[in-house]
């Protein structure tokens, strides 16, 4: 309380500051602030002032240093003359401009509604993990909806996984020939047990082999249209899909097609919903050797 800070008796201060207090108190002084078009912390007439007081404060610097001390007080010379010239309150005014009007711009993209395209990217990297960070609710409103969607959408997202990549392991199983040994996979007497272990072996080996190499093919695929589309060098793409692979999601590299109605539809159903799938399958391939 600036009041508490003046002295009781100061009453000329004291009394022009409850005159400001009672102004601040109107309920029309926000309206009639808010008409005033000047920023006045940036106006050019208060840059001058603080290079005018910067100034005078090196020049006090420049006193205080000693005759030797010949590279200090080039220094301060140096930087008082840049002081001294009016390009430099032009320059500051006009970097402070391009900040303010880059500032509007972005908070203008930002708030503005979103299409139907931003909201599919948004719902994507919720229930696929991703969570790129582009797009965040705001309102309380779409904090609990988003709560409620990682709630519903994400078990039923990971059960569909799960129960896909099991039968895509069993698939492979059948190409491969090795479902024809199920029975004998299950037999655990002491004859079999030497023959088993061997078949289970080169069921996991060549079922991960098969996924792998689908997996390279698919990352592949997704890094040259993406290499292709983005304008990224191909280290950039493939960094990218790699995170995207693992879901992390950093959100520093975003493909733009992604915000699109048809980006959000296709990339999730031919990019990041498989890799889901190839992941899992292969973790469920190899999880007999990691347990």
């Amino acid at each position: 309380n600036i009041m508490d800070l003046l002295d009781e008796d100061d009453e000329a201060n004291r009394a022009h500051l409850a005159r400001l207090i009672e102004l601040l108190k109107r309920e029309d002084f926000p309206r009639i602030w808010a008409m005033g078009e000047d920023d006045f912390e940036e106006h050019i007439e208060v840059l001058k002032l603080k290079v005018r007081m910067i100034h005078d404060e090196f020049e006090r610097v420049h006193n205080t240093l000693d005759n030797d001390d010949i590279s200090g007080k080039e220094t301060v010379k140096e930087l008082l003359n840049i002081l001294s010239d009016d390009k430099t309150v032009d320059i500051l005014d006009h970097t402070n401009k391009m900040k303010h009007k880059m500032a509007e711009e972005a908070s203008e993209s930002y708030s503005d509604q979103w299409d139907l395209g931003d909201s599919l990217h948004f719902v994507s990297t919720v229930f696929t993990t991703i969570g790129y960070g582009h797009r965040v609710p705001l309102t309380t409103g779409g904090k609990f909806v988003t709560v409620l969607m990682v709630i519903t959408l994400l078990p039923f997202f990971l059960h569909c996984l799960t129960t896909s990549a099991s039968n895509i392991n069993t698939l492979i199983d059948r190409i491969l020939g090795i479902s024809e040994n199920y029975d004998d996979l299950e037999d655990l007497t002491q004859e079999k047990r030497t023959s088993n272990f061997q078949l289970r072996r080169q069921a996991i080996i060549k079922g991960s082999l098969v996924l792998f190499s689908v997996i390279i093919v698919h990352l592949l695929i997704s890094a040259v249209y993406h290499f292709v589309t983005t304008g990224w060098s191909f280290g950039d793409v493939l960094y990218f899909e790699f995170i995207n692979y693992s879901t992390i999601g950093f959100g520093d590299l975003i493909p733009e097609d992604e915000m699109t109605v048809a980006g959000a539809i296709l990339k999730n159903v031919l990019v990041k919903i498989p890799a889901a799938l190839l992941l899992l399958s292969l973790f469920i391939r190899l999880l007999p050797v990691i347990s």
